[in-house]
């Protein structure tokens, strides 16, 4: 396994697990922060699994276009 894909081996870890805690933890995260709707915490958990879903795909067909996509909207997410 090169550098790359254990770096997105890593992120695809880190994206599942972070969206799994916003979603089975919606509710204390909503008490937490003061949000009276807990739902945006289950849309962005779901949207995490699934972009923890498409690294996953990607690291196994290693298409270079593809893994840029997901390079930029990691920078796009940190932003």
């Amino acid at each position: 396994m090169n550098a790359l894909q254990k770096a997105m081996t890593t992120n695809a870890l880190f994206s599942s697990i972070s969206g799994l805690i916003l979603i089975f933890w919606h509710q204390q995260l909503s008490n937490l922060f003061g949000v009276k709707d807990p739902t945006v915490f289950w849309i962005v958990g779901s949207t995490l699994i699934y972009f923890a879903g498409t690294i996953g795909y990607e690291i196994r067909k290693q298409r270079k276009w593809a893994i840029i996509w997901i390079i930029i909207q990691v920078y796009a997410w940190l932003l």
